[in-house]
């Protein structure tokens, strides 16, 4: 066998692809892991090495993009390793009869743990071994139907967390629910107990049928649907669900009266119980738009497999996993299908290899892995899907949600006033307690301190303090300050920072309800925060004033000075401490203290510094850049910003930011700082600018310009 010194390490031969149950003593899991070198250096291997040329096929062939757009290959490291199929466990490793090899890249602009290929056996003398790959001579084909029906009775029978609630089939998941029956090819009211597919999928720039109330008793007509022109993505479903041996399907364009606003409404307000009541969802990650086919179910799909012939007994297959496919497709740039792929409890993903997979919360099976007789799950697939499914955990609330607002906010919506509509779901799976404008109540004031990752635009009739009140990717800046004990949860970290570093005591409310006789007398309605001791305000603040209760009437006043639109959004209303400062770009394109690593400030983003009373570098702040020329005239130079919380500059060398006592500055410790919102007014109303950091001893160094305990309506 041709194999390069590098790849000679690993030892590849049919016999290493074997384990036998029942022993857990298999050399190759014993394995280090090995460098097999740059991606350049593979490069220039191809011509005498079969790893080498596979590998670097698909690295620079496959669906990677990350990877594909880099052109300096010599800063991409390779390693590889042996896995069990089944999982790194003791337990895994004695059921397993295969093992595979794990090759991932790393690099200082590949997120790590991102990507990773995985190399199976493929071999004529164990054509039914479990794990092993599959490499097919047929280039074109359509769905074994019988295979996928096997994978869901075998879910539904054995993958007791993927059951859900029992409960759930009970109640319909929405009040007026409306399935198409592929047997009668019509729309139903859905039966009590209903068994029914979902079918998540783009609608596009395509003229889409639609349910209207005067097309619902033509539809609901046997055979009906047989003569209009449906979307060739929904036709393909509901002949999808008739071979699978299901008689329900669910499409959102012909199961929602669009017309009617208390329908659509209350639809869309129980879509997250749609998906998951759902037996199955059908994802169309192949469809461009509604009228794309599902590849293989009425028409001919074509296999794209990476593989390589070893021996006359022994070739070698490549998988990505799915996610990879999708990660490219129109599919995951959309918000509604985002929400839909997370909710559901089964998924048939179609991929742009021409495949489909089955994924649920135990298992991931694939047409080009031989899956054995009892269908155990193959942990490096399910290692994947999981990269990209949310879980609901009490004792991550916080990772979980960020992470979720961080993919959500990338995807793009043709209604904007949904944004908060298509994320409901999530959240509702996510958080158990009350949410505001995108935001969990319980951890408010981390929530709060979002930044953009490119420029933003408004969302009209949302307000700026929320992620939702603009259009672009957000995300958070891992800063350190979730500092604890090794043995502490997220949500004990979590818990401990909101009752150490925060003081503000949050009262919220629309503008539509501040008229009324209850508001005016007894003012906005708590939200969450409890006001500090007298000790601890004096230890921060000093001698400022120690308000807390919000003035009842500040918003009604301050209404009739706005335009209709904004008196529908949801304010802030709170005390805390006011100061300003001078603003001027900075040079630099990354936040030199706001993470362990510096992060570029993003496209269409631009730092800037904060000068205090002394003419001081004492923070900064990041902004859209269009602030640059407006920062240039002298009546915009000074900016307000108000204080939300205390925050920690994670690095171990002297910021150049902080004063010292050499310079005549009061003596402060290099890592205390706040956050801090620049805001703008409007009609007494503030709206948020851009949010920052400043450093704790420059507050006392800016009386002069206005520092005070001041009560803020923030819209």
């Amino acid at each position: 066998m041709d194999f390069c010194y590098s790849c000679r390490q690993l030892d590849i031969s049919l016999s290493s692809f074997i384990s036998h149950p029942g022993t857990d003593d298999n050399p190759h899991l014993k394995a280090p892991i090995y460098s097999l070198g740059t991606l350049e250096q593979i490069s220039a291997r191809i011509k005498g090495c079969h790893l080498c040329r596979l590998t670097f096929a698909a690295f620079r062939n496959g669906p990677l993009r990350n990877i594909n757009s880099l052109s300096d290959l010599s800063q991409i490291a390779i390693f590889g390793t042996w896995i069990n199929a089944l999982g790194p466990s003791r337990e895994q490793r004695l059921k397993s009869s295969a093992l595979s090899i794990l090759v991932w890249p790393e690099s200082p602009r590949i997120p790590q743990a991102a990507y990773k290929l995985v190399i199976r056996a493929v071999s004529r003398l164990l054509p039914d071994q479990p794990h092993f790959g599959r490499l097919s001579s047929v280039k074109s084909d359509f769905l074994d139907f019988e295979l996928i029906r096997r994978w869901l009775q075998h879910c539904e029978k054995n993958h007791a967390t993927c059951h859900g609630n029992n409960n759930d089939l009970l109640v319909k998941p929405t009040e007026t629910f409306i399935v198409i029956d592929v047997k009668q090819e019509c729309i139903v009211h859905a039966p009590d107990n209903c068994r029914y597919i979902a079918l998540s999928y783009v609608w596009g720039d395509t003229i889409q049928l639609t349910l209207s109330g005067e097309k619902f008793k033509e539809f609901s007509q046997k055979h009906s649907l047989r003569n209009v022109q449906l979307p060739q993505t929904v036709s393909d479903a509901i002949e999808l669900v008739e071979k699978l041996g299901e008689r329900y399907l669910w499409v959102d364009a012909l199961c929602i009266v669009q017309d009617s606003d208390v329908i659509r409404r209350q639809c869309i307000e129980d879509m997250d119980r749609i998906y998951t009541q759902s037996l199955l969802t059908i994802v169309a990650g192949t469809a461009e738009n509604s009228n794309s086919p599902l590849p293989g179910v009425t028409e001919k799909r074509t296999w794209r497999q990476w593989g390589s012939q070893i021996s006359p007994n022994l070739a070698l297959s490549l998988h990505f996993d799915f996610k990879d496919f999708l990660d490219c497709s129109t599919y995951n740039q959309r918000a509604w299908t985002f929400q839909e792929y997370q909710l559901a409890n089964r998924l048939l993903v179609f991929a742009s290899n021409g495949q489909v997979y089955h994924s649920c919360k135990e298992a991931v099976y694939s047409e080009d892995v031989v899956p054995g007789k009892t269908l155990e799950s193959d942990a490096a697939m399910q290692d994947g899907a999981e990269l990209i499914k949310l879980r609901p955990d009490n004792c991550s609330l916080w990772s979980t949600y960020r992470r979720g607002v961080q993919t959500f906010s990338s995807r793009s919506m043709t209604h904007e006033r949904d944004i908060l509509n298509a994320f409901r779901g999530i959240l509702r799976m996510i958080c158990p307690g009350r949410t505001l404008e995108g935001l969990p109540v319980s951890i408010f004031d981390m929530a709060l301190l979002w930044q953009p990752r490119e420029r933003l635009t408004r969302r009209v009739g949302f307000s700026t303090w929320s992620w939702a009140g603009w259009l672009g990717k957000i995300h958070w800046f891992d800063d350190g300050s979730l500092e604890g004990s090794i043995e502490s949860s997220e949500t004990q970290k979590v818990e401990a920072w909101l009752k150490e570093k925060c003081w503000i005591v949050w009262y919220s409310s629309f503008g539509t309800n501040a008229k009324s006789a209850i508001y005016l007398r007894e003012g906005p309605p708590w939200l969450r925060g409890f006001s500090p001791s007298a000790t601890d305000h004096g230890r921060r603040f000093g001698f400022r004033p120690r308000n807390f209760a919000p003035t009842p009437d500040m918003l009604p006043r301050r209404l009739d000075k706005l335009e209709p639109q904004r008196k529908h959004i949801r304010y802030l209303q709170f005390w805390t401490i006011s100061a300003y400062f001078k603003i001027e770009p900075d040079t630099s394109a990354v936040l030199k203290f706001s993470s362990f690593d510096p992060e570029n400030t993003g496209n269409g983003l631009r730092l800037f510094l904060l000068r205090d009373a002394s003419g001081q570098t004492c923070g900064w702040v990041l902004l859209d850049e269009g602030w640059t020329e407006r920062a240039a005239r002298e009546d915009v130079s000074l900016q307000e910003f108000i204080l939300l919380s205390e925050g920690q500059n994670p690095t171990t060398e002297r910021s150049p930011y902080v004063v010292h006592p050499s310079n005549g500055g009061e003596p402060v410790n290099d890592f205390q700082e706040f956050n801090a919102v620049m805001i703008s007014w409007t009609g007494g109303i503030a709206e948020r600018a851009g949010l920052g950091r400043i450093v704790k001893g420059a507050l006392w160094r800016t009386c002069k310009r206005g520092m005070k305990w001041k009560e803020i309506l923030l819209g």
